[in-house]
């Protein structure tokens, strides 16, 4: 097993600004909310952004989160795993539908 190694600080800033600012609050997304309204909301974002876009963006926030606060990695890792279940997404983030 090889070095943990970190994402460089610049990509992480490239990646944060290419994610456009909002996406999945805009169609009502909050990880605080109950799991019905989360699927709900990510049912909107799927039918207007794509299913493996979605995925993907709830992978980075999963990423982004694990390490302040493991409570909403988790949110965002379940929900992800629902998005790939419901609409065929695969585990490398590729669409099989």
């Amino acid at each position: 097993m090889g070095r943990k190694r970190k994402m460089p600080k610049a990509v992480q800033r490239r990646i944060r600004e290419t994610l456009e600012e909002e996406a999945l609050t805009r169609h009502g997304y909050s990880m605080s909310a109950s799991a019905g309204s989360r699927h709900r909301a990510l049912a909107k974002a799927v039918s207007a952004d794509g299913a493996v876009t979605v995925y993907r963006r709830l992978l980075l926030l999963r990423l982004w989160n694990r390490d302040q606060n493991p409570a909403l990695a988790d949110i965002a890792h379940s929900d992800a795993m629902w998005v790939g279940k419901t609409y065929g997404v695969k585990a490398d983030g590729y669409s099989f539908q």
